[in-house]
This record gives structure tokens, C-alpha cells and sequence, in this order.
């Protein structure tokens, strides 16, 4: 942790000042160690983000109960017991209370767009929901965002298994997910995940055509970027269109030309979504490609 927050402080976080707060150093969690590197980084790098490069954060690492032995409500959904936390504080401005709801959103944020995509902190969630664990933020009075991650103290709570994919609900529907940005191809995956798909992510045309052959029926719903390596988003649908029985097609794209579009309408998406795009947006837009798909009849996939 110490390391991590040294290396940060030298390359990337400019005139922040970083001060480490160990209010514990013998209990441990059973975790991916780059994995939660990943996570003090980009907390520590949007902290110093939301200071405009200049100001202190403080780290703390402690324990911490749930349910508080107070009595106090807890603001995570996570099963009795000890929790090793990892909060991180600015003395910034705070996030807007209306902001605060939605700064785990894929693409949302309140940084200018040369500072970044939005996706830090929907990473950062994913991680942690990975690893069993929850994260909350909160303005602090007086100082500015407080981010904290629990995650199971392996010493208290028993032994914790690496981390593994949510079994599939029964009826799931099946999500062929092509994107050749990873951090994109990450952040949608686990929102996706946590509404009930099961998705099955590849980087790029060409791989998503190699999962697709090996069993064409599985897939109620294809989603593609446009532009990827190997092949394209066109290129791919249009060989899945060729087949027998096709699922239902959504390409999602930041800029598509005239030309492309027209291709695009020969091939029959059942719906071209503009990049950036709101999650409820994006979901709302899947769920009606796959039912009108499967309310076409002999022509559909019911299940």
C-alpha cells in the first residue's frame, strides 16, 4: 500500500500530497494484488483530479464492523462482520448531491472530457464487487469526497475464495459482446452482468465470429462496436446474418459515416446506438431488441 501510494504521489497525482493513515497492519484480505493496486490508484488519481492537482489526500486503512456495533444503519448491502476499509479523502470541492447517486456509471462523469472517459470509478466498483466487497461515497463536512472500499477481513470473516463470475439465473439471456477498448469492454461487461446477462466479452470482430460458430444458437442478442481490428462491427454482422437462425444485432459506435450507415441499414441492426451513452439507455434499448426479436414468432429465439 505504501509503495503504491509513493509511486502515484512521484508520477501522476503533480502537487497532490498524499498522507497514509494505518489504524491496522495485521489483519489481511485475500485478494488480487494488481487488482486492488488498480483500485488505490485511480481513487488516489481522482481525488487529486478533483482538487485540480493541488491539495491533500488522506488514506486510511482500518477495520471496520457491519452492522455498526452502535447500532448505527449501515450504507452497504454486505453480511455481518469485520471488513477491512480503505477510504480515501480530499479536501476538494465535494460531488454535487445530485451527482452522487451516478458516479459509478459507466462514462459518467463531472471531469472535462480531455481528463477522462468515466470509467475509473465504474472499474474500481467492479473490482471490488469482484472480491465481494462494497464501495460508498460520501461529501465530507468540512473537507471534500470520502471514497471507501470494504472488503472481507480474511482473518475475522474466514477465507475467501478468489473471486468468480455470479452463477446465471435460470432463463438468462446470453449477450455476445464485442469492443477492442478494454477499459469500455470491462465497464459494460459488469454492469451488464449485474442486470442478469450473462455476457460473454471478446476484443474484437473476429473473435466474436469464432465464439459465435461454436454453438449459434446460445446467443439472444449480439453487441458490437464498429470500428475494431480484424473485423468490423459491419463485417461481423454481416456474417452472422448469413446463417441460419441469427439473434438480433445492436452496434453501438461514436461516429458512423453516411456511407457506413447505409451498409449498416442493409444489414438490418435492430438498433445503432450513439457513443457516449446512458447505461438506463443502453439497457433499455437491448431488452426491446431481444423481446421484439423473440415476438416475431417462427422468425424469433423465445425462450
Amino acid at each position: 500500500m505504501t509503495e503504491t501510494c509513493e509511486l502515484v504521489s512521484l508520477g501522476l497525482l503533480r502537487s497532490c500530497r498524499v498522507q497514509m493513515n494505518l489504524q491496522t497492519t495485521d489483519d489481511w484480505v485475500q485478494a488480487d494484488p494488481t487488482q486492488l493496486k488498480q483500485v488505490v490508484i485511480n481513487l488516489l488519481i481522482n481525488a487529486c483530479d478533483a482538487m485540480d492537482g493541488k491539495g491533500a489526500i488522506t488514506l486510511t486503512v482500518g477495520l471496520r464492523q457491519v452492522p455498526a456495533a452502535n447500532g448505527e444503519p449501515s450504507p452497504v448491502n454486505l453480511p455481518p462482520g469485520h471488513y477491512l476499509s480503505l477510504s480515501v479523502l480530499d479536501d476538494g470541492p465535494g460531488i454535487p448531491e445530485d451527482d452522487l447517486p451516478r458516479v459509478f456509471e459507466p462514462f459518467f462523469t463531472t471531469k472535462p472530457q480531455e481528463k477522462g472517459t468515466g470509467l475509473g470509478l465504474s472499474v474500481v466498483q467492479g473490482i471490488v464487487s469482484r472480491h465481494h466487497g462494497a464501495i460508498t461515497v460520501r461529501n465530507q463536512p468540512g473537507a471534500g469526497a470520502c471514497f471507501e472500499v470494504l472488503l472481507p477481513s480474511s482473518g475475522t470473516v474466514g477465507a475467501l475464495l478468489a473471486p468468480t463470475p455470479t452463477p446465471a439465473r435460470k432463463g438468462a439471456r446470453h449477450l455476445l459482446y464485442a469492443e477492442d477498448d478494454e477499459r469500455v469492454r470491462d465497464a459494460w461487461s459488469i454492469l451488464l452482468q449485474r442486470q442478469g446477462w450473462v455476457v460473454t466479452p471478446v476484443c474484437d470482430g473476429e473473435e466474436a465470429w469464432d465464439r459465435f460458430q461454436v454453438n449459434p444458437d446460445l446467443w439472444d442478442l449480439v453487441l458490437t462496436d464498429f470500428s475494431m481490428p480484424r473485423l468490423n462491427g459491419l463485417q461481423l454482422a454481416q456474417r452472422i446474418r448469413s446463417t441460419s437462425a441469427p439473434p438480433p444485432m445492436v452496434l453501438i459506435s461514436a461516429h458512423v459515416s453516411d456511407t457506413d450507415a447505409l451498409k449498416l441499414d442493409a444489414v438490418g441492426f435492430a438498433a445503432v446506438v450513439q457513443k457516449p451513452v446512458e447505461s438506463e439507455d443502453l439497457l433499455k434499448v437491448l431488452n426491446e431488441a431481444v423481446e421484439s426479436h423473440a415476438a416475431d414468432g417462427p422468425n424469433g429465439r423465445g425462450r
